[in-house]
C-alpha cells in the first residue's frame, strides 16, 4: 500500500513572527505527542516511571552517603590527631 494512511491529517505549520514563539509552539505540539503516546501504553508508562524514580531516588542516597563520609569534615575539635 502506498500514499498516505486513511486515518492521516496533514500537518499543522505553526504561524508563528518570531524564532522563539515558533520553537515554543513545536515543543508544546511534541509535548501533547509524546502525552499522547505514554497514554496509549500504560505498561510502558508505569515500567518507565519506575525506573526513573529508583534511579533518582538511589542516586541522592548515593550522594547523601557520600557528602557526609567524604565531603563534610568531622566534627571533632582536633581532627588531626584522630
Amino acid at each position: 500500500m502506498t500514499g498516505k494512511p486513511r486515518n492521516s491529517r496533514p500537518a499543522r505549520q505553526p504561524k508563528c513572527n518570531s524564532p522563539v514563539k515558533y520553537a515554543m509552539v513545536t515543543f508544546l505540539q511534541d509535548l501533547r505527542y509524546g502525552l499522547r503516546l505514554l497514554a496509549r501504553s500504560p505498561g510502558f508508562t508505569a515500567i518507565a516511571l519506575l525506573t526513573l524514580t529508583l534511579g533518582i531516588g538511589a542516586t541522592a542516597a548515593i550522594f547523601s552517603v557520600v557528602d557526609v563520609v567524604l565531603l563534610r569534615p568531622l566534627s571533632v575539635t582536633l581532627s588531626a590527631t584522630l
